[in-house]
């Protein structure tokens, strides 16, 4: 929902960025503003490339720290 959205910081104005303890969610952020979004069942969220939205196989993500699925 909006609540964990709205207390996500986009790095950036604009691109696709991890949530901090969740692999397979990851945020859109537009001008500042930041989408939740979450990858398709299976797949993570690709960390590699802020301006790419891309989900991956777990074999070929690297979560680091965000543990949670």
């Amino acid at each position: 929902g909006w609540s964990s959205a709205q207390q996500f910081n986009c790095p950036e104005k604009n691109g696709f960025f991890p949530d901090p303890v969740q692999c397979d969610l990851y945020y859109h952020c537009t001008k500042g503003v930041a989408e939740e979004k979450l990858c398709p069942d299976g797949l993570l969220f690709d960390d590699s490339n802020p301006s790419h939205e891309r989900c991956d196989t777990s074999v070929n993500v690297d979560c680091g720290d965000r543990t949670e699925l």
